[in-house]
Protein backbone atom coordinates (compact mmCIF):
# COMPACT_ATOMS: atom_id res chain seq x y z
CA UNK A 1 0.00 0.00 0.00
CA UNK A 2 1.41 3.51 -1.00
CA UNK A 3 1.22 6.19 1.74
CA UNK A 4 -0.37 9.83 0.05
CA UNK A 5 2.49 12.61 0.45
CA UNK A 6 1.47 14.73 3.33
CA UNK A 7 2.36 18.38 3.68
CA UNK A 8 2.71 20.86 6.71
CA UNK A 9 4.37 23.85 7.29
CA UNK A 10 5.67 25.37 10.62
CA UNK A 11 8.46 26.43 12.54
CA UNK A 12 10.84 23.68 12.29
CA UNK A 13 12.81 22.68 15.86
CA UNK A 14 14.80 20.08 17.35
CA UNK A 15 14.81 18.39 20.63
CA UNK A 16 17.17 15.99 21.46
CA UNK A 17 16.28 12.92 19.14
CA UNK A 18 14.08 14.32 16.64
CA UNK A 19 12.88 17.34 14.42
CA UNK A 20 9.87 19.08 15.22
CA UNK A 21 7.79 21.21 13.00
CA UNK A 22 5.60 23.53 15.43
CA UNK A 23 2.37 25.06 14.33
CA UNK A 24 0.07 27.15 15.97
CA UNK A 25 -2.02 23.96 16.98
CA UNK A 26 -0.27 20.94 16.23
CA UNK A 27 3.56 19.52 16.59
CA UNK A 28 4.51 17.14 14.23
CA UNK A 29 7.71 14.39 14.46
CA UNK A 30 9.92 14.70 11.71
CA UNK A 31 12.47 12.17 10.14
CA UNK A 32 14.80 14.58 7.84
CA UNK A 33 17.06 11.62 6.26
CA UNK A 34 19.39 13.82 3.96
CA UNK A 35 21.67 16.71 5.22
CA UNK A 36 19.78 20.19 4.56
CA UNK A 37 20.86 23.97 5.17
CA UNK A 38 20.92 23.91 9.32
CA UNK A 39 20.24 27.84 9.06
CA UNK A 40 16.15 27.03 8.74
CA UNK A 41 16.25 25.67 12.12
CA UNK A 42 13.94 28.09 14.12
CA UNK A 43 12.68 29.29 11.10
CA UNK A 44 9.02 29.00 9.03
CA UNK A 45 9.28 25.89 6.89
CA UNK A 46 6.85 23.98 4.68
CA UNK A 47 7.53 20.03 4.04
CA UNK A 48 6.33 17.50 2.38
CA UNK A 49 6.70 13.36 2.74
CA UNK A 50 4.72 10.45 3.55
CA UNK A 51 3.75 9.74 7.50
CA UNK A 52 5.16 6.07 8.76
CA UNK A 53 7.66 4.47 10.90
CA UNK A 54 11.00 5.70 10.01
CA UNK A 55 14.18 2.90 10.28
CA UNK A 56 15.86 4.66 12.92
CA UNK A 57 12.99 5.10 15.57
CA UNK A 58 9.86 3.41 16.92
CA UNK A 59 7.38 6.89 16.54
CA UNK A 60 5.45 7.32 13.68
CA UNK A 61 6.45 10.88 11.82
CA UNK A 62 6.62 12.63 8.84
CA UNK A 63 9.17 11.01 6.88
CA UNK A 64 10.51 14.63 4.87
CA UNK A 65 11.34 14.49 1.40
CA UNK A 66 11.93 18.12 0.87
CA UNK A 67 12.14 21.01 3.06
CA UNK A 68 11.65 24.89 1.80
CA UNK A 69 12.28 27.72 4.23
CA UNK A 70 9.34 30.09 3.38
CA UNK A 71 12.12 33.25 3.11
CA UNK A 72 13.01 31.49 -0.08
CA UNK A 73 9.61 30.74 -1.40
CA UNK A 74 8.69 33.93 -0.87
CA UNK A 75 12.01 35.24 -2.77
CA UNK A 76 10.56 32.56 -5.59
CA UNK A 77 7.40 34.29 -5.20
CA UNK A 78 8.70 37.72 -5.98
CA UNK A 79 10.24 36.35 -8.98
CA UNK A 80 6.88 35.10 -10.48
CA UNK A 81 4.98 38.43 -9.65
CA UNK A 82 7.93 40.15 -11.32
CA UNK A 83 7.50 38.40 -14.46
CA UNK A 84 4.07 39.52 -14.98
CA UNK A 85 3.07 35.64 -15.62
CA UNK A 86 2.02 35.44 -12.09
CA UNK A 87 -1.46 36.02 -10.40
CA UNK A 88 -2.71 37.18 -7.15
CA UNK A 89 -0.10 37.48 -3.90
CA UNK A 90 -1.61 33.82 -2.86
CA UNK A 91 -1.06 32.29 -6.17
CA UNK A 92 1.77 33.42 -6.29
CA UNK A 93 2.91 31.66 -3.11
CA UNK A 94 1.51 28.69 -3.50
CA UNK A 95 2.82 28.44 -7.33
CA UNK A 96 6.79 29.40 -5.80
CA UNK A 97 5.90 26.57 -2.57
CA UNK A 98 4.58 23.71 -5.12
CA UNK A 99 7.93 24.67 -7.13
CA UNK A 100 10.62 24.33 -4.42
CA UNK A 101 8.76 21.34 -2.78
CA UNK A 102 8.50 19.14 -6.36
CA UNK A 103 4.55 18.84 -6.33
Amino acid sequence: MTNSKTFAYGTLGASTDTFLLSGREHVVLLDIPFSFDSSLENKTVSVIGTMGVPSSSTATKLIVEKIAGHDAIARRAHEIHQSGHGGSADDNWFRAERELLGI
